[in-house]
């Protein structure tokens, strides 16, 4: 689910909001909220609404807003995410830790720079809510299936973690989305980034253990 061009915009300017909350005032602003513009970013979990107290903290005199939201950290991550991914660079090989995976995940090969530009950018302190570290410990342990196109990556529950949450962003940001789903689909962990989680697909992850009992067979 890429996010519309009035989506983007809505964003923005609940974003650049000085008060923290955009509130609707105005008949116009109360049809969007209600005919989805609004609902959908919050759908999405890039803004939420305020609560009944809120909105009465929010009120000048007698007038009381039909709603407000605001910009929640996943939304600030994807203006940032964004930014960033519209203007890529070079970025080198990471390097490779100690950490032990327990989940192998697949991933398509053109994904790849994808995952080194986002580790780069978060690496120079431009995406705080990606972690580097964990982000480039996976790429590294990245490697070529043969016969394949795509690349067999081990990863443990935080990395993959940080990986769904990039894709999840590229995927809001319209780079594919479709594309994506092999591996939002395929995990739980899913769930916690997105409102319509997919039913899993252990064929794409699968935990080492239960391949360990399957060749003790």
């Amino acid at each position: 689910m890429a996010l519309s061009h009035d989506e983007w915009v809505l964003l923005e300017a609940v974003a650049a909001e000085s008060s923290g909350w955009l509130a609707g005032e105005l008949p116009l602003q109360r049809r969007i909220a209600e005919h989805g513009t609004v609902r959908r970013l919050v759908g999405a979990k890039v803004c939420e609404f305020a609560s009944p107290e809120l909105l009465d903290g929010l009120a000048v005199g007698e007038a009381r807003p039909a709603w407000a939201v605001r910009v929640t950290g996943l939304g600030q991550d994807l203006l940032r995410y964004r930014a960033l991914r519209d203007r890529p660079a070079e970025q080198p090989v990471v390097p490779v830790d100690d950490c032990v995976p327990d989940t192998t995940i697949s991933v398509r090969a053109f994904d790849m720079p994808l995952l080194h530009a986002v580790r780069e950018d978060a690496k120079a302190g431009l995406l705080p809510g990606v972690d580097a570290d964990l982000l480039g410990a996976a790429i590294a342990r990245a490697r070529t299936v043969e016969g394949s196109s795509r690349r067999s990556v081990d990863v443990t529950e935080a990395e993959l973690t940080v990986i769904l949450k990039v894709f999840y962003l590229e995927s809001l940001r319209g780079g594919g989305a479709a594309g994506y789903r092999h591996v939002l689909r395929s995990s739980p962990l899913a769930n916690a980034l997105r409102p319509d989680p997919y039913r899993p697909e252990a064929t794409v992850v699968r935990p080492r253990a239960a391949d360990s009992a399957a060749l003790a067979r």
